[in-house]
């Protein structure tokens, strides 16, 4: 079952790397992001679509400690995201939310 659910956890990173990859724009604007120049569209891509190359040796390599890394990296971002809000005071929309939910899901489903 851990398999299954290590499987799912990344291929939800995989997709999301993916979608950054080839439409920046589209994902960038789930995040509020504003991406006004070609290199801001660049530098997203890169950044993001990072999750691709991560996601797919995390399936080829099929190891566990390989996605308890991916979800350190899920749960560091939900805990980046709590820090966020206390410095910057974003407004807290069902979106924000939903990405720090999602953050803590799979990075629990990656630690398990």
């Amino acid at each position: 079952m851990n398999d299954v659910l290590h499987w799912i956890g990344t291929a939800s990173l995989l997709i999301y790397g993916i979608a950054s990859a080839i439409k920046p724009q589209w994902a960038a604007r789930f995040l509020a992001h504003d991406l006004p120049s070609g290199r801001a569209i660049s530098e997203f891509r890169v950044a993001h679509g990072s999750l691709v190359g991560l996601s797919l040796f995390a399936l080829v390599m099929n190891d566990p400690l390989v996605f308890q890394l991916l979800g350190c990296g899920c749960l560091g971002a939900a805990a980046v995201r709590v820090l966020a809000y206390l410095l910057d005071r974003p407004r807290v929309t069902v979106d924000y939310l939903a990405f720090f939910v999602t953050e803590i899901g799979v990075g629990i489903v990656l630690l398990r």
